[in-house]
C-alpha cells in the first residue's frame, strides 16, 4: 500500500510538472513512458525509489525498448555502451526495428 501511494504521489508530480497524465499506470508502465519521452532523470529516480536494480534483465529491456519507441537513438547507442550488455545485442536490433 505504501508503494501505491508513493506512485500516486509521483503520477501527481509528474502531471504538474509536465502536464501530461500518467494515473492507473504500473511502476514498468510509467517507467516507460518517461523513458519515451525523454524524461531519463525522472525514470532513473523512480527506478532507485522503487529499487529496481539497473542489472536486472527486466531494467534493459525496459529501457532499451522505450528508448527505441521514443527515436532516442543517441540514448539508446550511449546505454548499449555503458555496460556489457546482459540481454546481449539481439534484443536492441529488435526494437530499433519495431520502431522503424
Amino acid at each position: 500500500l505504501s508503494d501505491e501511494i508513493k506512485l500516486i504521489k509521483f503520477h501527481v508530480s509528474i502531471d504538474n510538472k509536465y502536464r501530461f497524465p500518467l494515473h492507473d499506470k504500473s511502476i514498468y508502465e510509467t517507467i516507460g513512458e518517461l523513458i519515451k519521452r525523454n524524461l531519463l532523470n525522472d525514470a532513473e529516480q523512480l527506478r532507485k525509489e522503487f529499487k529496481i536494480s539497473d542489472t536486472s534483465e527486466q531494467w534493459w529491456h525496459l529501457k532499451a525498448r522505450n528508448l527505441a519507441r521514443g527515436h532516442l537513438w543517441d540514448e539508446l547507442e550511449k546505454f548499449s555502451k555503458s555496460k556489457k550488455s546482459i540481454i546481449g545485442y539481439e534484443p536492441f536490433v529488435t526494437y530499433c526495428m519495431e520502431a522503424n
